[in-house]
């Protein structure tokens, strides 16, 4: 129900009421447990994905780059030879090989963030993220936001869905209304996979949309009682639908 691409084999339910929601894939029902089925940090980490959080603008600051290191730095020791057994550790070859940055980097990114997870910002950062394609490190998160984000495959657009579907916005069986359901029609389960790949990108362009709408109108949009549907509606008078 909320990435379109795998099979719904597990139950979901709320944790405080114990009611189920709906049926997912293991990634996204993974995924909602690991960011704490919180909306707002589900929004967030799809903010931070797109480049829209304030972390980049910190780490364009610290490094005059929004990224660092990468696959071309990997291996890369910046101590050599005898001063480099004195000097350096085994968590500076770590991460020198997997991320291509070393110990003083890390602790660069974490003194722009305060110490605290570059997502949520509730929790210390522990741990390195990395764009799986090119290699190159966004920030240090916490554990919780660094797995949440594996389980959904750094994927904004099932990021912002699944953060509508804790809303109950998200339409379909279970949405919170039937306006919102004619609003964003969900596809039927038998659609072909083109079609529903198809219907994916065009519901990803609607939320992001939705999303940095609501950035420039001033709308607390990674706030958890702002579901994204609430903004556009607010906004239809001065963006319709299909601007």
């Amino acid at each position: 129900m909320i990435c379109l691409r795998e099979p719904a084999l597990h139950v979901d339910h709320d944790h405080q009421t114990g009611l189920v929601r709906g049926l997912l894939c293991f990634g996204c029902n993974g995924g909602l447990g690991q960011f704490q089925d919180e909306a707002w940090r589900l929004r967030r980490a799809a903010g931070y994905l797109d480049g829209r959080l304030t972390h980049f603008q910190h780490m364009e600051l610290e490094f005059g780059t929004p990224t660092i290191g990468g696959l071309a730095n990997r291996g890369r020791s910046r101590v050599r030879g005898a001063r480099a057994d004195r000097l350096s550790s085994a968590r500076h070859y770590k991460l020198r090989a997997k991320y291509g940055i070393d110990e003083r980097d890390e602790q660069r990114m974490l003194a722009a963030q305060r110490g605290l997870c570059a997502i949520c910002a509730n929790e210390p950062g522990g741990h390195v993220d990395h764009d799986h394609e090119s290699g190159a490190v966004r920030g240090v998160l916490c554990l919780g936001c660094n797995s949440g984000m594996g389980q959904f495959k750094d994927d904004a657009i099932s990021l912002l869905r699944a953060a509508d579907y804790l809303d109950g916005f998200l339409a379909g069986p279970g949405a919170r209304s039937a306006a919102s359901a004619g609003s964003w029609p969900e596809p039927p389960g038998a659609m072909a996979p083109t079609c529903r790949s198809l219907f994916r990108a065009l519901d990803g362009e609607r939320r992001r949309a939705a999303a940095e709408l609501a950035e420039r109108a001033g709308c607390p949009w990674d706030v958890e009682a702002v579901g994204l549907r609430n903004v556009e509606v607010a906004l239809a008078p001065e963006y319709p639908h299909g601007r």
